[in-house]
């Protein structure tokens, strides 16, 4: 949850950009049908790349949005996330495949993110961007 101090406009496009994010990545993956193969002929499936750029975007904005929980539970979490996902979306989708492979770009999606939050709280970006008391 947001940090009850600050703005409400700065909580709510936290919220907001977490939530959008949510949404997409939720659609992406539990829509009855694997999206089309955009490059004909990669040697990476372009299905990959998606669950890699969605799980890293929607873990951002998690970090973004949720500056009350601690890193250790939050990362933990969307780990925990990234093979569940995959599962439920066979559950709830039997027509999809279950796929070790989009585990694997989900788990290097969370992995994108952590990196990318650890840079910017290095370079000091962080600190303004969770806006986080301490």
């Amino acid at each position: 949850m947001p940090d009850a101090s600050m703005p409400a406009a700065s909580r709510a496009w936290r919220w907001a950009l977490f939530l959008g994010c949510g949404a997409a990545l939720a659609y992406g993956l539990f829509r009855p049908e694997p999206p089309p193969q955009l490059y004909a002929g990669a040697a990476v499936e372009s299905d990959k790349l998606l669950h890699v750029v969605a799980f890293a975007a929607f873990c951002v904005s998690a970090r973004v949005a949720l500056t009350r929980v601690g890193g250790v539970w939050l990362w933990g979490a969307l780990l925990a996330l990234a093979p569940l996902t995959e599962w439920l979306q066979h559950f709830l989708q039997p027509a999809r495949t279950f796929s070790l492979a989009d585990i694997q770009a989900n788990v290097a999606g969370v992995a994108l993110a952590f990196v990318l939050a650890a840079a910017c709280e290095r370079m000091g970006w962080g600190a303004r961007l969770l806006a986080r008391r301490g």
